[in-house]
């Protein structure tokens, strides 16, 4: 390959570069000048610039400047890939900055030299260059191709040709129905445009409703079987047997109570921390609200407590079993029954009962003849 440049221990500097320096500059030594036409380069890469500073320290008290470095001692002393500085010895090389003597048994012999051409025209176009814009909103200098399959076509490797984006097709007056670009196989891959049909990648979707706890929403999917199941759950108290019929909700603050009160009623979960007290209250007031039976729950809590197959401190997971124990069987419609506890019968009438009668009767000013024997 013919040398793009001329050692610059052979020759002057050369009249296109001369008019970039002042008087005073032009006394400095050659070494220096080669050094401040490298920095006046805008097409040499931070790496390239790197290995011809490096290379000109190695020059440094010689009448013939040149250095023998390795390749390997290169990219130590400058904190590079031994790979990336040999492309940046190529660029250099490319461009008449260094005569390269390649040297098979030993290391190659590097002369810093002057480019026969001006290489800083701004109009310089006898190397294409990548041209894409950069993240600083510059044009990138950077050899076309560079570090990819096709050297010396197209953008480097930093700056890939981004996909098209989807088309319209011809009568689409809604840009939200976007259809993918047409193919020639008709057993193609299906694409974004095939999977929105409710614009989910275009539109704006609402914001869920956030839980108040984790807990909530582990026992909303726990128990999502027994709600769907049209077996009878147990109700809780109070609650109407009619599906359809209307009720009053509970406020927030009966739910969140009677869920304290569920809780407190397991002994194992009464000196768990606050912040597990607040997750199994949590789960308590979801399956509540769900239809179970607060006799159920504990019964359900008690039985996997004692199994003992959970850990002393794992009171949520161990709870969380139990809900979803319980969930499973409301779904089978495998229950325990939970009967209201008899009323105890009457005890005899005393006559302490019997004074405590007339108080009331005199209290209230009435007498036995004006109360109606046949409702009282």
């Amino acid at each position: 390959m013919q040398p793009r440049g001329v050692a610059i221990d052979e020759a002057d500097l050369p009249a296109w570069a001369r008019s970039r320096f002042s008087t005073a500059q032009l006394q400095l030594n050659k070494g220096l000048l080669w050094v401040l036409l490298i920095y006046m380069s805008t097409t040499l890469e931070a790496s390239r610039v790197s290995v011809a500073q490096r290379l000109h320290v190695h020059t440094i008290g010689k009448d013939r400047k040149e250095a023998k470095p390795s390749l390997e001692a290169l990219a130590r002393d400058l904190n590079l890939s031994p790979q990336t500085v040999s492309v940046s010895v190529q660029d250099l090389e490319d461009q008449g900055w260094v005569l390269v003597r390649r040297v098979s048994t030993h290391y190659n012999v590097y002369r810093l030299a002057w480019p026969l051409e001006d290489v800083l025209r701004a109009d310089r176009q006898d190397v294409d260059r990548c041209g894409r814009p950069t993240k600083k909103g510059e044009i990138c200098a950077r050899r076309a191709g560079w570090g990819t399959d096709t050297p010396g076509a197209g953008p480097c490797k930093l700056h890939p040709i981004q996909p098209q984006p989807l088309e319209l097709k011809e009568g689409v007056e809604d840009p939200n129905e976007l259809q993918p670009l047409e193919s020639t196989e008709s057993d193609s891959t299906p694409t974004v445009g095939n999977f929105n049909s409710n614009h989910w990648g275009i539109q704006l979707q609402p914001l869920e409703h956030s839980t108040p706890t984790v807990g909530v929403e582990y026992v909303g999917s726990a128990l999502q079987s027994s709600l769907l199941s049209t077996s009878p759950l147990v109700l809780s108290e109070g609650q109407l047997t009619v599906r359809t019929a209307r009720a009053i909700a509970p406020t927030a603050n009966q739910s969140g109570f009677a869920a304290r009160s569920l809780i407190s009623a397991i002994p194992r979960y009464r000196a768990a921390p606050g912040w597990v007290k607040k997750h199994l209250t949590a789960l308590a007031a979801a399956a509540l609200a769900a239809g179970f039976h607060r006799d159920a729950i504990v019964q359900y809590a008690t039985a996997v407590i004692a199994e003992a197959r959970f850990a002393e401190h794992q009171h949520i997971p161990e709870f969380r079993d139990a809900l979803r124990r319980l969930g499973r069987d409301a779904a089978l419609g495998d229950l325990p029954e939970h009967s209201e506890p008899a009323p105890a019968d009457d005890a005899p009438w005393s006559d302490a009962d019997q004074a405590a009668w007339e108080r009331v009767l005199d209290h209230l000013g009435v007498e036995h003849a004006d109360l109606d024997t046949g409702t009282s």
